[in-house]
């Protein structure tokens, strides 16, 4: 219901000052005129509520990568990467945000099989196989893994089985 949320929405626009708004207002922004373009048939209903403005929403998450705040660094890199991977399908800005997001937390092995998947997808083929290595060192050291979790990220990357 979109409509008894909104509010918060419009609130977060208005209070940027605040890292947290800024975050949540990038996304408003960025996702309210991408869902115009991906799905047209809701454009009548969007009318009703504040326009968006993809640039401003990518200014304003690109922003909040320098935060002091660790957590809102990283939930604004990770979130440019999915956006311009997914969404803006763009290779280069996608591994800019990736590495810097690996570059902090290089055991991810969610968001190191994310960038392996955007790297298959944008069919760089010397990366991808660098990072199907990073992630199967990563597999073999990794002792707190259990059986089946390891067994996901084999199935997830297609890594043949590891030590």
């Amino acid at each position: 219901n979109m409509q008894s949320i909104i509010k918060y929405f419009e609130y977060a626009t208005e209070h940027q000052e605040n890292e947290r708004m800024k975050y949540i207002s990038g996304m408003y922004h960025y996702y309210v005129e991408t869902a115009k373009e991906d799905y047209p048939i809701i454009y009548p209903i969007l009318l009703f509520y504040p326009s968006g403005n993809k640039k401003e929403g990518l200014n304003s998450l690109k922003e909040c990568t320098n935060s002091s705040d660790k957590n809102m660094q990283t939930r604004s890199l990770h979130q440019l990467a999915l956006i311009y991977y997914k969404d803006e399908k763009n290779a280069a800005l996608s591994k800019y945000y990736y590495k810097k997001l690996l570059k902090s937390y290089p055991k991810n092995l969610i968001w190191q099989t994310e960038y392996l998947n955007a790297l298959k997808k944008f069919n760089l083929i010397d990366d991808y196989q660098k990072q199907k290595k990073i992630i199967k060192n990563i597999l073999i050291k990794n002792t707190f893994l259990i059986g089946n979790q390891k067994k996901y990220f084999l199935r997830k990357t297609g890594i043949s089985q590891v030590q």
